[in-house]
């Protein structure tokens, strides 16, 4: 038996998402021969070539960088057909979506296709009054008066995942659901048109009898039939069965394996950050997936034992996502930190999935280490180091950097036992420190 190529690096987030996966990915020496995403449209990787931000929800975000790799959602993947079109034809506009003259994109049969009822699903069931699928509104004088936020506010419904989870609503947590349920009637999911209410009421009158009657008749043989019937799930669409994403679908494992044996270096991209974990997050308050560097590797169809860096991304202040979204160790405000940075002006970010506020709290030692253990990363980048001051921002060299900015790096080396090989100054690729021991 051959022994395993370690051909494949793995880019994971060590904190709550949004941690510049991106920015590191188009620092990256490569070349990669192949470029894998198993993630959704949920989290956005963000690049700039040049002065130009671009921001991907589907494809890797090497895929611009590394126009000869082969482009390869995997089995674990969850598409949006709109986000996909979008950055296939942005790839058509920059003349790398060919290799050899045919498309660049691969993808597992075993994808899912996100429904429109996905979206109204983690919304509550219901699309808000504002129109607003995700609740950035334009144009709304309530929008204004709550500050610029939606939260707060009675059009949306207190069953959306966002006001109990902070989700981002995109669908991908119903969508998953659907697939576990394989086609079988087990609950009442996404897409149900079933309200248990109006159901009882519509039997009584239907019956003539009181509640108590109703439930006897319900629960009676027959009946209970008809209650199931109104609950069933939307059948799960694959990759397969639509007929855009079939004309890419190939055996991902076996592609990316033979790629392995060759020893052709590959790059997979994790989306979101290990604290989102649904097994190790913070209970309920995490995505609806695993989002560690092995279960990159498990949807993808590689073995761990082909892995050759894993290259675990953090920042200087983490964030999460507005809304109830859960704890990160002490939070702060935008207004706080742009004073610690002496910033004349008010440093504020939104995410690129949602636009909404995100939340921001300081550095947590044991918060960073369990996310560290669990992924083992061989080289770490710690990014946002300009939010240590303001007059940090671009700079490309250590001796450069402000001596508060140093002393913060090196702290957090000195007390955890580890060494930042990237330092991220900004969002363009020449903000980047690359250090050596």
């Amino acid at each position: 038996m051959k022994k395993t190529a370690e051909c494949v690096d793995v880019v994971v987030g060590l904190q709550a998402g949004s941690e510049a996966k991106g920015k590191l990915i188009s620092v990256l020496p490569g070349p990669y021969k192949a470029l894998i995403r198993t993630g959704s449209v949920n989290a956005a990787h963000t690049i700039y070539l040049g002065d130009e931000k671009i921001v991907f929800h589907q494809l890797p975000a090497g895929s611009v960088h590394f126009p000869d790799a082969y482009i390869i959602l995997g089995a674990g993947a969850q598409i949006d057909l709109d986000h996909l079109q979008k950055e296939i034809q942005f790839l058509k506009d920059r003349d790398c979506w060919l290799i050899d003259g045919k498309p660049r994109l691969v993808i597992d049969a075993n994808a899912t296709i996100i429904d429109y009822i996905d979206k109204v699903a983690e919304n509550g069931g219901k699309m808000p009054d504002c129109g607003s699928l995700y609740f950035t509104p334009t144009k709304c004088e309530r929008h204004k008066e709550l500050g610029n936020t939606c939260i707060g506010c009675e059009k949306i419904s207190n069953d959306s995942a966002w006001i109990k989870l902070g989700s981002t609503t995109h669908g991908t947590g119903a969508n998953l659901i659907r697939k576990i349920a394989r086609g079988t009637k087990m609950a009442a999911l996404a897409g149900a048109p079933f309200d248990f209410k109006k159901y009882v009421k519509r039997m009584m009158e239907e019956h003539n009898c009181d509640e108590s009657e109703c439930f006897r008749i319900l629960m009676s043989e027959g009946s209970i039939s008809d209650w199931i019937a109104e609950t069933e799930v939307k059948p799960i669409e694959f990759a397969s069965d639509n007929e855009f994403t079939k004309q890419f679908i190939s055996n991902t494992p076996e592609f990316i394996n033979e790629l392995i044996d060759y020893g052709k270096p590959i790059l997979l991209e994790g989306t979101q950050g290990a604290v989102l974990s649904l097994h190790h997050g913070y209970q309920n308050k995490t995505t609806s997936r695993e989002t560690n560097a092995a279960a990159w590797c498990a949807e993808a169809g590689i073995s761990p034992m082909s892995i050759r860096d894993i290259y675990g991304v953090a920042r200087l202040f983490p964030i999460r996502v507005a809304g109830n979204s859960g704890p990160l160790g002490q939070e702060i405000t935008w207004e706080q930190l742009s004073e610690e940075m002496e910033s004349p002006d008010l440093i504020q970010e939104k995410t690129s999935a949602t636009k909404r506020v995100r939340r921001i709290f300081r550095w947590d030692d044991k918060i960073f280490m369990k996310s560290y253990a669990i992924n083992r990363p061989t080289k770490l980048c710690l990014t946002f180091v300009d939010y240590a001051h303001i007059s940090d921002f671009g700079k490309s060299s250590w001796e450069d950097l402000t001596m508060k900015a140093k002393n913060i790096v090196v702290g957090i080396e000195s007390r955890l036992g580890i060494y930042f090989n990237y330092l991220s100054t900004g969002p363009k690729q020449e903000h980047t420190i690359k250090r050596t021991k």
